[in-house]
């Protein structure tokens, strides 16, 4: 933060600027700005309009470029944007300050590393953290003011938000999290009157970062524009849209949702894999009961040996007794809490040469991104998203003994929900990873993905609530109509025989793949009827 010194005179001054603009603001001269990041498109959008609204510039430490902003009158604060008691310290400051509501809130936070899980997992979370919580938590933090004004939220993204890239760094993961968290604040707007815009450009060029300098792509200003005039139109906004530059960008997306084996054979990856398989060791995690559990009776059939995790060890002896009753298959249970990143990695370590590798434990949360704690979303990416990669890379790097990866998605990861945020995005982030491992992988490992709807549940529809679907086993119940509701017993059976055939890409029942279709087509009905 600035000195005590400077922060009084800048509410001195900011009070006599709010008393003296009065008038200027009711005929809709200046407008209170708040800009969080000030990298490249952040200071290029300041300065376009630094002379003409109330400008506030949040980043975590002042620059050059900043205090040069700050001469021309804009007011600064140095807040880290992950931190949400800050930020949100931070908001209300901002509010009292200009007495007035914020009229719109841009946020740039975000930065690039090659890292991955096999050179350093510190970094690739990260930066997955820095891009997702960059973003997150300022917004949780004006949600939390309970704005009554309407509100512009921009938020920049990536076109690496609706592409899986051939590398397995974690920024692609952190843009696909990132868009489904912007459409579940979105849904949450719906009827309030602000709005929130998702701008994604492609690639920018950077010749000031300290992480990734680029001399090829769009120049930051063009995005810098893009967004001030999304910021001036004077037509209504909806709660939720995207706009890319350029736009027939969106033919990307439209690509990897649509006909994902296009990019996957330009990546040298046969269109089917090896049938009816037989493994020597195969690990499940969350095989306590539901999913998991059934998924283990069948790998019973057609593997040597079985490692299964949950954090119930009582019932994981259960299911090691019952199998091992009635099939050749020996069974090691291993009680793990998945939340642990830590233990997860001290067990990763541990394994034998594992040739099949089923991730399908998870949680399950449901509440609103508002009232949904930053620690939650934090044990929600380590259960779903990091677990798996942690497994993935450590399974992998035991020179050649991995032979098929299994990752258990959900159709909640084609796009943000209302009260399901948290869970979409960390699946949307599991998704994403899931189809870079294959293009990285090629035909040395086959990498299959599986996107079930809603199956038998009775988790509550309101409120925040957390479920361990590594415990309870089954995915939590959805408000949209979702076609017919299967059994953890159908999933697993239909899953099995996918995976036994071949199969890289299964969504189920059929009714599913519509839903993906249906956000291809016409995502505004999307919205209405899979985001309220």
């Amino acid at each position: 933060m600035l000195s005590t010194s400077s922060v009084d005179l800048e509410v001195l001054r900011t009070k006599l600027v709010n008393r003296f603009s009065m008038t200027a603001r009711a005929v809709g001269v200046r407008s209170n700005i708040v800009i969080v990041g000030i990298g490249n498109v952040g200071f290029a959008l300041a300065e376009r309009l630094v002379k003409t609204e109330r400008l506030h510039l949040v980043d975590r430490q002042p620059s050059a470029q900043i205090l040069s902003l700050v001469k021309l009158g804009a007011t600064f604060a140095a807040v880290d944007a992950t931190d949400i008691d800050a930020m949100s310290a931070e908001i209300i400051r901002i509010n009292t300050l200009w007495s007035e509501p914020i009229d719109a809130f841009v946020v740039t936070v975000g930065g690039f590393s090659q890292a991955t899980p096999f050179t350093s997992f510190s970094s690739f979370k990260a930066y997955f953290d820095r891009n997702v919580f960059g973003v997150l938590v300022p917004i949780k933090a004006w949600l939390a003011t309970h704005q009554v004004a309407p509100c512009r939220i921009v938020v920049l993204s990536s076109t690496s938000g609706h592409h899986a890239p051939g590398t397995l760094d974690s920024y692609a993961p952190s843009k696909w999290a990132l868009e489904n968290l912007c459409g579940a604040i979105g849904a949450e707007l719906s009827g309030q009157g602000s709005s929130l815009e998702v701008v994604i450009p492609t690639n920018l060029v950077n010749a000031t970062s300290h992480e990734f300098l680029s001399s090829r792509g769009l120049a930051p200003g063009r995005v810098a524009n893009a967004i001030t005039q999304r910021l001036k139109a004077t037509t209504r906004q909806r709660s939720y849209g995207r706009r890319y530059l350029p736009q027939y960008y969106r033919a990307v997306h439209v690509l990897e949702r649509g006909a994902p084996w296009i990019l996957d054979l330009a990546a040298r990856v046969p269109f089917r894999g090896k049938s009816a398989t037989r493994y020597r060791c195969g690990l499940i995690t969350g095989a306590s009961s539901g999913l998991g559990r059934e998924l283990a009776l069948l790998y019973a059939d057609v593997t040597e040996e079985l490692i299964l995790t949950a954090r119930s060890s009582a019932a994981l002896d259960g299911l090691k007794r019952e199998i091992e009753s009635r099939s050749p298959c020996r069974v090691r249970v291993c009680p793990v809490d998945l939340s642990d990143l830590e233990a997860v990695a001290q067990f990763a370590k541990q394994l034998p040469d594992v040739e099949l590798l089923i991730n399908n434990a998870g949680t399950h949360v449901t509440g609103r991104i508002k009232d949904t704690s930053k620690e939650v979303f934090q044990r929600t990416f380590a259960v779903n998203f990091f677990s798996p990669v942690i497994l993935t890379a450590e399974c992998l790097s035991r020179g050649g003994s991995l032979k098929k990866v299994v990752n258990i998605l959900s159709t909640t990861a084609i796009a943000g929900r209302r009260d399901l945020g948290a869970y979409s995005a960390s699946k949307g982030a599991l998704w994403s990873f899931t189809r870079s491992l294959r293009r990285v992988c090629g035909s040395q490992v086959e990498v299959m993905e599986v996107l079930p709807a809603t199956f038998t549940s009775d988790l509550a529809k309101k409120g925040l609530r957390i479920r361990d679907e590594n415990v309870d086993g089954e995915e939590g119940a959805s408000r949209a109509p979702q076609g017919r509701v299967l059994t953890s017993a159908q999933v697993a059976r239909r899953t099995f025989r996918a995976e036994q055939h071949g199969q890289r890409r299964v969504s189920m029942p059929v009714e599913a793949r519509m839903l993906l279709w249906l956000e291809l087509v016409t995502p505004g009905v999307f919205a209405r009827v899979f985001q309220r």
